[in-house]
């Protein structure tokens, strides 16, 4: 009796383990068929209507479990393999919205208007790609140009010289196809990886240059003395803080420029020996260059300012009046100055002037004559 009910027990959970694996992948087979689109007529009724309810009547055998699950993993890849195709026409799509300019709110437009991985979404997807390539091939001298630019902006950034661009024949051809800016992409493509691979090196050969030029700079403005009197050019003013940075500057320089000068041969000597070539910059050896550049004197203390004017002010303050007071005219004399009567005007007579004072003895005149002068009545 107690094997007849352990039996009956095993049985009981055997089935229920059943009933629960069934109605597990029904479920899973309809939420495929609905995230993947699939019409009314090609799904199955019988699952859709007792899997439910009535799981049990879908089958309970083995061979019935073994069917739902291949239905369940056919759909499941049919799902994957369409997002593969959906991610893949996405990247496209949206590569040829950012060339082609295209707004933002029509992308959002579009793309909340085809969520899922049904096939109404990929044949959109797939009409809205034809369509960008259209508009691709009307404007595919827009797409070459913009290419080159890019590329004139990685010779830059690697310092190719002029040799080293020309051997990229397609960046000068004037025929525009489907050829030519795939050779521009594959191209992008090739200098941005060699960049990423040089860029701890360029990076201390950009920051050597910028001290190097600084350090020219430096010179060549410290044997300009003038710059220290001049005045700025018209509707500018005279610098007077210009001294101070540039002592500033000199101290920096002298400072970071062995050390950087250090570090980027360590730098050098490494990638040449790891890749067996010159590490070139506009076409010559970088080394080379270091090693012309320490031999160049470093920039020297800043010129004098002149202790008075240049000669020419001096010249011109010597020739100038001694004096503001002696520059000022004299007041005309009195003498001949008109004074205005009732009558007009008559003249003060210079003699009665000169004689109404009273004459002292000691005057050099003669006695007779001032004699004649009391007769007269004038004294």
């Amino acid at each position: 009796m107690t094997a007849l009910d352990d039996e009956f027990t095993r049985v009981y959970e055997e089935y229920t383990r059943r009933v629960a694996t069934v109605k597990a992948l029904s479920e899973h087979i309809i939420q495929l068929w609905a995230e993947l689109g699939t019409p009314q007529a090609q799904t199955d009724g019988m699952i859709v209507k007792y899997y439910r309810d009535s799981p049990e009547q879908l089958g309970l055998h083995e061979e019935d479990i073994a069917r739902l699950r291949a239905k369940r993993d056919k759909l499941a890849e049919e799902k994957k393999s369409r997002e593969r195709r959906l991610k893949d026409l996405k990247i496209t799509v949206e590569g040829l919205w950012d060339r082609l300019g295209v707004e933002e709110y029509e992308r959002k437009q579009f793309l909340n208007s085809n969520r899922g991985c049904g096939v109404r979404q990929i044949n959109e997807f797939e009409d809205e790609l034809s369509r960008l390539n259209e508009l691709k091939r009307q404007n595919l001298h827009l797409f070459v140009e913009d290419a080159r630019y890019k590329l004139q902006e990685l010779w830059d950034g690697l310092y190719f010289s002029e040799e080293e661009m020309l051997e990229f024949t397609p960046a000068f051809s004037d025929v525009y196809s489907d050829a030519l800016l795939e050779a521009h992409e594959q191209e992008i493509g090739r200098l941005e990886a060699l960049k990423e691979q040089r860029a701890p090196t360029l990076a201390l050969v950009e920051k050597h240059r910028s001290l190097v030029k600084e350090r020219d700079d430096l010179q060549a403005s410290s044997q300009d003395a003038s710059r220290l009197l001049g005045r700025g050019q018209k509707g500018e003013k005279r610098d007077p803080t210009r001294l101070l940075r540039e002592e500033k500057m000199r101290k920096r320089v002298a400072k970071e420029l062995p050390k950087v000068a250090v570090e980027v041969r360590k730098a050098l000597e490494k990638w040449e020996d790891e890749y067996g070539r010159p590490f070139l910059v506009h076409g010559e050896r970088y080394l080379d260059e270091l090693e012309a550049s320490e031999a160049k004197p470093a920039p020297g203390p800043r010129s004098k300012t002149p202790a008075g004017p240049p000669p020419s002010t001096a010249k011109n303050q010597k020739s100038a009046p001694p004096s503001h007071a002696s520059s000022m005219k004299a007041p005309p004399p009195r003498a001949g100055a008109k004074t205005p009567v009732a009558g007009g005007t008559v003249r003060r007579n210079p003699l009665a002037e000169s004689v109404s004072r009273p004459v002292s003895r000691n005057s050099s005149f003669p006695n007779s004559f001032i004699t004649y002068l009391k007769a007269c009545g004038v004294l």
